[in-house]
């Protein structure tokens, strides 16, 4: 085993990070629909939010409004701006999507509701369940539809660092999120993301699957150095070697990408070395 590491359920995980349950952290609810054929329900001031508006990323408007009465008389809840939703159900790839309220707003049943407890950082909860997209779907209970629910939910694996260390790595997440959106110029899709301890690497990427990994400790450094990286692996997912055409992509889409490099290189952990 690696030193610095441990074995845990999920893994080999650093020996200071925890594994718990989302239901160790949060609690979990669902909303509820009022009924479609009393008028005094609908239409009211109150946002009511179903999974079409659930798709990773903060939910800031509604499409449908219901009443005080409607609240009143269904089991739809009003849930605080910052609420983590998650889809339990829904059309083609809706089931497990991740989103966070923007507003106060209250869901329909097919939305499972997220209230975290002290001491945990939600933008890392977030990018947590975001990155586990595909094993949460798969994790749907059987039948004539494959839906999740409360229970499941809760059971959702969590690999947790301290608060301070989760802040960090939320925050270099943002970061990344916003540069892969602007660098849509390098005509790549980045399909996920991660960020973890590396002991030797400051990045790396896997084009079979279009993912990104990153080094946690760049949550520490310049956003120039993190906007490298970003951009090195990023045109690995188009030049997989570091052959002339990836010099010649570098060059074209970060002119002083070596400098970057090489401010990376005289920090403890570091980038793997290569010739061109």
């Amino acid at each position: 085993m690696r030193p610095g590491y441990k074995q845990s359920e999920v893994g080999l995980i650093p020996e200071d990070w925890e594994v718990k349950r989302l239901g160790e952290l949060a609690s979990v609810t669902a909303g509820g629909t009022p009924s479609r054929t009393n008028v005094r329900y609908w239409n009211g001031d109150i946002p009511w939010i179903t999974t079409s508006q659930v798709d990773f990323y903060t939910i800031d408007h509604a499409e449908q409004f219901i009443t005080k009465k409607g609240l009143d008389n269904s089991a739809a809840k009003l849930l605080p701006s910052g609420t983590l939703l998650m889809a339990l159900y829904g059309q083609g790839k809706t089931r497990g999507k991740i989103g966070v309220l923007g507003i106060e707003a209250s869901t329909n049943q097919a939305c499972a509701a997220i209230s975290l407890g002290r001491a945990v950082c939600r933008d890392f909860i977030f990018y947590s369940l975001a990155s586990q997209y595909e094993t949460i779907r798969n994790l749907s209970n059987t039948g004539n539809q494959e839906n999740l629910n409360g229970a499941i939910v809760r059971s959702i694996s969590i690999v947790l660092p301290a608060e301070t260390e989760q802040r960090a790595i939320a925050g270099a997440l943002s970061d990344v999120d916003a540069l892969v959106g602007a660098l849509d110029r390098l005509g790549v899709t980045v399909e996920r993301f991660f960020v973890q301890r590396m002991k030797t690497k400051w990045g790396s990427c896997n084009p079979r699957v279009a993912s990104i990994r990153l080094n946690s400790e760049l949550a520490k450094k310049p956003r120039e150095c993190l906007e490298y990286i970003v951009v090195h692996e990023m045109v690995h997912l188009l030049e997989p070697t570091h052959n002339q055409g990836f010099v010649a992509l570098m060059d074209r889409f970060m002119p002083k990408w070596q400098f970057h490099r090489d401010t990376l290189n005289r920090l403890p952990v570091r980038h793997e070395r290569w010739g061109y």
